[in-house]
């Protein structure tokens, strides 16, 4: 809903966070993710694409796809 609200390219966007419901919310719009911070318990079917220590590393993972 809200990347027809507001013109978003999902094939160019990320979700980031840093709980699983973040990676699921991304993994449901099919986007790519990343999760910030610590690992946490994943269950075996939601996984990041990508995992940052921190948003810096977080921002340049993105970069690094563009």
């Amino acid at each position: 809903k809200a990347s027809k609200e507001f013109g978003l390219n999902l094939s160019t966007s990320w979700m980031v966070g840093d709980k699983e419901s973040d990676i699921q919310a991304g993994r449901n719009a099919n986007i790519k993710t990343i999760l910030v911070g610590k690992s946490s318990t994943f269950s075996s079917k939601i996984r990041p694409h990508h995992h940052a220590a921190n948003m810096r590393e977080a921002v340049k993972i993105m970069l690094s796809e563009l």
